[in-house]
């Protein structure tokens, strides 16, 4: 299964690329689009509204490309293995299963952001919490902690993620495959175990250890310098490639099953 996702990728390396380096300048952007939101709300300053208006359109238009692209390479990988495709022909494949995956992820982000928030509180209350103080001060002061954390929240952020690694991967597996919504995949994944797919949790290990470690060393580096932009562009270049080899290999172990789960079942002799 593997040499299989890696041969497809090999031979449709320029679709990849595209879906990879759209995606991770979409992650960019919408990265300093939020980060120039905080700072002026942070300084009590107001955008123009016509600039703000089109790039958050502009932004939107962008991420349903990138998905569309990504839904389309992992459906012809099914279908047409390693032949090469256009982009315009991956755009057409991916979109019948745009809204169920922007169903999944919205529903999928917001679990691991209640989980983090959650993390996020706990440790505060134990480590810096004043008791002599009201409820929604405190409340300010950790909304003010995690502003002032990007990076913490980024961490935590990639932790679920390696935690929710399971219906990351079986979910939209199932969706593209099966051709089903979102909740049906949902009650189908728990009849899987991740580890049927040969070798998972040494490619999620190495694959989240590598993205957090070069996480970490962004860090050291000056804000807003070209170095560390250089990094970041690197960090979101590696887990972007590492969720595509990931979903590949999900799709295409999902793939295998399907024949067998659709087979009918052998009629009882009279």
């Amino acid at each position: 299964m593997i040499q299989k996702a890696i041969d497809i990728l090999k031979g449709r390396w320029p679709e990849a690329v595209l879906v990879v380096g759209l995606f991770t300048g979409w992650l960019m952007l919408y990265g300093e689009l939020v980060a120039g939101a905080q700072v002026a709300e942070q300084s009590k300053t107001e955008l123009p509204f016509l600039p703000n208006f089109v790039m958050g359109v502009g932004v939107m238009m962008m991420f349903t490309i990138c998905l569309m692209l990504w839904l389309g390479f992992l459906k012809t990988s099914v279908t047409d293995g390693n032949q090469p495709q256009q982009p315009g022909f991956l755009v057409r494949m991916g979109q019948p299963y745009f809204w169920r995956a922007f169903f999944f992820l919205f529903i999928y982000e917001f679990v691991c952001a209640v989980i983090i928030s959650f993390v996020i509180v706990a440790v505060w209350l134990l480590w810096k919490a004043d008791w002599t103080v009201t409820f929604e001060t405190q409340i300010e002061q950790i909304t003010k902690f995690i502003e002032a954390s990007p990076h913490l929240t980024e961490i935590l952020t990639l932790i679920a993620y390696a935690i929710l690694i399971k219906p990351l991967l079986f979910i939209p597996a199932r969706m593209v495959v099966f051709e089903q919504s979102p909740m049906q995949a949902l009650g189908a994944m728990w009849k899987y175990r991740l580890n049927e797919i040969n070798q998972i949790y040494a490619l999620v290990g190495g694959g989240f250890a590598a993205v957090l470690t070069v996480l970490a060393i962004s860090m050291l580096a000056p804000e807003k310098s070209i170095v560390y932009y250089v990094i970041s562009v690197v960090y979101r270049l590696l887990f972007c490639g590492m969720m595509l080899f990931l979903m590949l290999l999900a799709v295409l172990w999902m793939q295998g099953h399907r024949g067998a789960e659709q087979a009918p079942l052998p009629q009882e002799s009279e």
